[in-house]
């Protein structure tokens, strides 16, 4: 029971340093973009939600989950925000 209260306590400890440690914001969200700002308000709700997805997708035509066609239906549908390419070489996708 004491080793799990000093873990405890060294756990909350921690998390308090590395709070007061990590004040500054990333990069990211200090500076400026007024293009990908633009943009966004352009989407409407659900194309912006769209975009916070990814889709796995495969570009070897011999691989069993290789649809072009799924792939493309899921873009137009959703407008998701990105693909990762699974396998095969990057002059196949």
């Amino acid at each position: 029971m004491k080793l799990i209260r000093n873990i405890f306590a060294f756990t909350s400890l921690m998390m308090l340093v590395s709070q007061s440690a990590s004040a500054q914001k990333p990069c990211f969200l200090v500076s400026s973009t007024p293009w990908a700002d633009s943009l966004i308000e352009t989407m409407s709700l659900h194309e912006q939600i769209g975009q916070l997805f990814m889709m796995a997708t495969w570009s070897d035509p011999n691989h069993r989950d290789y649809n072009p066609k799924e792939v493309q239906t899921q873009i137009d549908q959703y407008g998701i925000g990105g693909l990762i390419f699974m396998q095969g070489s990057p002059g196949r996708q």
